[in-house]
């Protein structure tokens, strides 16, 4: 699926350009989207455990789509860990009483 993602990726021009070179590693514009083969990958897997995979799911969406906002239009560090955290804060919760792990 990652070859997949790359080719629109670079149908959409969403790529890593290696603008700062003290951030980056890379010469080339390397295409962004490789979240969402893992993420297509993590739905079709999670899908067989059925209702007890939703609080995961859910989680797994948000984080999804903000590296996916991330990716296309640039998003500061801490608005990042917030969601992250807020993703986190939900599925600890919605799982509270799913019993011993």
């Amino acid at each position: 699926m990652t070859p997949l993602f790359g080719k629109i990726a670079v149908k959409l021009g969403i790529f890593d350009r290696p603008d700062d070179p003290s951030l980056k590693i890379h010469r080339k514009p390397i295409p962004y989207l490789g979240g969402a083969s893992i993420f297509v990958a993590l739905i079709l897997s999670t899908y067989l455990f059925g209702d007890a995979a939703y609080p995961f799911l859910a989680a797994m969406t948000l984080i999804f789509l903000l590296g996916l906002i991330d990716d296309i239009r640039g998003l500061a560090p801490g608005v990042r860990l917030a969601i992250e955290a807020i993703a986190a804060f939900l599925f600890l919760y919605t799982v509270r009483d799913a019993g011993p792990i």
